[in-house]
């Protein structure tokens, strides 16, 4: 009886009397997929700079694996965000949208940070190719939030 009222009492504080998840729930998800998600991007970084140097060309492969570092991780940040909240699919959306959103401006803050402190290291993108590649983190944290959803299982029919 005991386990029941504790499990009740960990569900109303997730949900509102209506059944909703509330933002405190929804921004706290989204902050631990951001922290995911900079995790793995900063272990692909890593282990993808070690590729790059075993190529004979490293330059050539720096910008599309970064590319790809960046998109897995706003992928699984998203997909994160969102396990806590299986049960409502628009709170898990808005979920991997925020999480999405803050990984651009993160990472477009330490873009700016970088050039300033390091002018001489560049990236070889232009501002618009920039901002389109941070803005691919929304839809693909959102997707990959919507997919992280548990399914309903139906129950299953008997043919007579």
């Amino acid at each position: 009886m005991e386990h029941n009222a504790k499990k009740n009492k960990k569900h109303r504080r997730r949900t509102s009397e209506d059944g909703e998840v509330g933002f405190d729930t929804v921004a706290k998800n989204s902050l631990i997929g951001l922290g995911a998600s900079c995790a793995l991007m900063l272990i692909l970084t890593v282990a993808l700079s070690a590729l790059c140097m075993l190529s004979p060309d490293p330059a050539a492969l720096t910008l599309p694996l970064g590319i790809a570092a960046f998109c897995l991780s706003a992928a699984f940040g998203g997909f994160i965000s969102s396990r806590q909240l299986s049960r409502d699919k628009t709170a898990a959306v808005v979920s991997g949208l925020i999480c999405g959103f803050a990984l651009a401006i993160l990472t477009g803050i330490l873009s700016v940070a970088q050039s300033a402190l390091l002018p001489e290291a560049t990236h070889g993108l232009g501002l618009l190719q920039s901002i389109v590649i941070r803005a691919s983190a929304l839809p693909l944290s959102a997707l990959f939030a919507s997919l992280s959803l548990k399914k309903k299982v139906r129950a299953h029919r008997r043919r007579r």
